[in-house]
């Protein structure tokens, strides 16, 4: 509650990945511009949009930037948030080993998908999607869906925040390990 007794207002957080195909940026765009409705229409009362490469370290340790380990605090928090929730975040996002083209080296990565929204009031984390519950997915989409017609569905909670010194994400419950995968060979930094 806010101090005139107002419900916290709800907090939209888009993750967006960079450089994709013309068909999946419009896909974002219209995404992007149907959450700004949203606001406009007071559902959402603030979006923010942090744009993310196609993967980052799977922990805060690893990350070599300031951007990179905030993303990975919030990839743990998700997963802490589907883990609750008795769902999954895969395969939207992967949690597999990279080989470092520079090193040789691997190390274990997050592959984000094209589009992620996370949903707050306050620092509670109501909603993560793209997420899986049994055979049925709920998409960006789809949510934005629920937002617009005023039926959300509804998922437990998570207010509390992840420990950051051994914040990983997200945990293997929360989506599948796909580490006997090929790895992808990507450069870092």
């Amino acid at each position: 509650m806010t101090g005139d007794g107002q419900p916290t207002p709800r907090r939209a957080e888009l993750y967006v990945r960079s450089l994709q195909p013309d068909g999946y940026c419009r896909q974002q765009a219209s995404l992007l511009d149907r959450i700004a409705g949203l606001v406009a229409d007071g559902i959402v009362t603030q979006r923010e949009v942090h744009v993310t490469g196609c993967q980052v370290p799977a922990s805060v340790a690893a990350a070599d930037t300031a951007p990179g380990r905030m993303i990975a605090l919030r990839l743990a928090r998700f997963g802490e948030w589907a883990a609750r929730n008795d769902c999954t975040l895969g395969p939207a996002i992967e949690r597999r080993e990279v080989e470092d083209a520079l090193t040789g080296a691997d190390y274990c990565a997050v592959r984000l998908p094209a589009i992620l929204l996370a949903e707050f009031r306050g620092e509670t984390l109501l909603c993560v999607t793209p997420h899986r519950s049994d055979e049925t997915v709920l998409t960006v989409r789809d949510r934005v869906a629920q937002l617009e017609t005023g039926d959300p569905a509804a998922f437990e909670p998570l207010p509390e925040a992840v420990n950051t010194d051994t914040a990983t994400a997200p945990p293997p419950s929360a989506m599948p390990d796909t580490s006997d995968d090929e790895p992808l060979s990507v450069p870092r930094g």
